[in-house]
This record gives structure tokens, sequence and C-alpha cells, in this order.
């Protein structure tokens, strides 16, 4: 249901969404999908796969994939789910 919502409010500011699916929680599978997204588009939105523990690979690809990096993991906020800024 996030990918609709997303993909609604990016045609909606003028943008075109390519929606490019799930792609399971590993983090090579992740940062290949990552990679190609980035190549093709302007900006990519990651709707889940944050969380807190060791369980958590997207944070870690993330700042692998050069600048400007994460911004911030984490937020001040209760309630509040993991969020991430990169």
């Amino acid at each position: 249901s996030n990918g609709a919502i997303i993909a609604a409010a990016v045609t909606e500011n003028g943008g075109e969404p390519v929606r490019l699916g799930i792609v399971r929680d590993e983090a090579a599978v992740l940062e290949a999908a990552l990679r190609s997204a980035l190549r093709d588009s302007d900006l990519v939105v990651l709707s889940g796969g944050t969380s807190k523990g060791a369980g958590d690979v997207s944070h870690r690809v993330l700042s692998r994939l050069g600048e400007p990096g994460i911004l911030f993991h984490g937020v001040a906020l209760k309630p509040g789910k993991p969020l991430c800024v990169a």
C-alpha cells in the first residue's frame, strides 16, 4: 500500500514514478537494486526495511553508496518508527 501512495505523491508533484517492487532484505540484493535505481532515477524512495538491531541491512548498504551518504538514522520521536534519511 505504501508504494501506491508514494507513486501518487510523486505524480502529484510532477514526477514520473517507477515502481521497482519488493526487494529482499539481503545486503547484496538490496545494494544491486539501489545502484541500478540510482543510475536510472533522480530520486529513490524506500519504504520499509529500516529497523533497530542487527537485522537492519538498509543503513549499511546506504552508507556504501557514496555522497551524500546517511544524513541521519533515527529520530527522537515517540511514538515513532525507525527512520533513515540518506
